[in-house]
């Protein structure tokens, strides 16, 4: 038990397993709560929690040369993120929104690649250029210009998340998860204070089913999920034995998808989403065994 709680696996399992229900339940809140509603609810219930126990636990504040690292990460990874997270999966599919979002950990891999100056092999610019063109596919033009600003939006989130990743990376080397998770969550509630009039309006107007989804994705998909996260970080080897667990996401948020609203894939996004997720998986397979310093 020791052993399975020492490594990065568990923690990261337990993370997809929250994540993937945000997709669902985003999509269900778009029409009652503005993005910027939804990231301040998310993430001020969030904040509450993982503040108290910080207090309780007596752990030091970031040191004040680093707060401009949180504040970044925070916005990578929780304010403008969310405003953005939100406004995409309000346009799409749970599966559509998930398949997207498992680009991070290739885009994760390159980014950190680039920073710690390690050279790519052609092979995985093939990897790549499979994803693309999944995502070309996952697109489908015909659709219409909404689906396309949707995954405009996703696209956006991968980029941001895969610089919060990074900022993770780094502030859990020097902090303890908790701390990490708590501050970086902390400086997002923060920069979303400004949406609290409304958000808390429209909190109380929702449907006793809506409200539920928003303590859940207050408790679980961000409180609980992000300090998993940010300790797999901190116990892993490598980035990539982390991020590798995104490739979970769209099957869980499927499936959760087809379950509470019998809604099933269209053929664009069950093609370009496997194109997407087997570019993803073998640049991932592949990258950790022959990237290069």
């Amino acid at each position: 038990m020791k052993k399975l709680t020492d490594s990065p696996h568990l923690f990261a399992f337990i993370t997809v397993l929250c994540w993937a229900p945000s997709y669902v339940f985003n999509r269900a809140l778009a029409p009652f709560l503005s993005p910027e509603s939804l990231g301040f609810l998310r993430f001020g219930i969030a904040a509450v929690i993982l503040s108290a126990i910080l207090i309780r636990k007596k752990l030091s504040f970031p040191e004040p040369r680093d707060l401009p690292r949180f504040a970044i990460a925070a916005l990578c990874g929780f304010s403008l993120y969310m405003i953005i997270f939100n406004k995409g999966t309000g346009m799409l599919t749970a599966a559509t929104s998930s398949v997207i979002i498992a680009i991070s950990p290739v885009l994760t891999t390159i980014l950190a690649s680039v920073i710690f100056h390690e050279r790519l092999k052609p092979v995985l610019w093939l990897f790549i250029g499979l994803e693309f063109a999944g995502i070309v596919i996952l697109t489908d033009v015909r659709m219409g210009f909404s689906v396309n600003q949707g995954i405009l939006w996703m696209l956006l989130c991968v980029l941001m998340f895969s610089c919060f990743n990074l900022f993770q990376r780094k502030l859990t080397e020097k902090y303890t998860p908790l701390q990490t998770s708590g501050i970086c969550i902390l400086f997002g509630a923060i920069e979303l204070i400004w949406a609290a009039p409304t958000a808390i309006r429209e909190f109380t107007a929702l449907p006793v089913l809506m409200k539920s989804y928003v303590l859940f994705l207050g408790l679980f998909s961000s409180a609980l999920a992000y300090i998993t996260w940010a300790e797999a970080f901190a116990k892993a080897k490598k980035t990539s034995d982390v991020v590798n667990y995104m490739f979970l996401t769209p099957f869980l948020a499927a499936l959760l998808d087809f379950i509470l609203n019998r809604e099933i894939p269209k053929p664009t996004v069950i093609i370009g989403g496997l194109m997407i997720l087997t570019g993803a998986i073998l640049f991932n397979i592949t990258g950790s065994r022959n990237t290069q310093k």
